[in-house]
């Protein structure tokens, strides 16, 4: 009966996810791990924390780093968010249209100034197809 009731509450949650024409990671609530879902070729975009006055580092199946941002300032970006990517000041990295290979696990660390780990989130991203 668990795993039934699990089944319908993902369900339910990728349901929504695809109706909003667009997939949205929320990168800036408090420590913990989370599930985004959408759909290919929607927009893709991740809400991460405000970085005025810290440091962040989002990486990807903890192989390499997507983005680091320092003071509201992008100083290191995989290239295969180069050319579609764009970073507001609200903290939101609109990455362009979600692919499958954009699936995965994601690890987002947050610095403070002085170089102090202030927290870490995990989102696990399935875009189906």
């Amino acid at each position: 009966k668990t795993m039934i009731s699990s089944y319908m509450i993902m369900t339910a949650l990728a349901t929504t996810a695809l109706a909003k024409g667009s997939t949205e990671c929320r990168f800036s609530e408090p420590t913990g791990a989370r599930q985004c879902f959408g759909a290919v070729g929607q927009l893709l975009m991740f809400h991460l924390p405000n970085t005025a006055n810290t440091e962040v580092k989002l990486k990807k199946d903890n192989k390499y780093i997507i983005l680091k941002i320092v003071k509201n300032q992008i100083v290191t970006q995989h290239e295969e968010f180069m050319n579609q990517s764009e970073l507001f000041t609200n903290g939101t990295f609109k990455l362009g249209n979600a692919m499958k290979r954009h699936s995965g696990d994601y690890l987002l660390e947050e610095f403070g100034s002085n170089g102090t780990f202030l927290k870490k989130v995990n989102v696990h991203l399935e875009i189906q197809g």
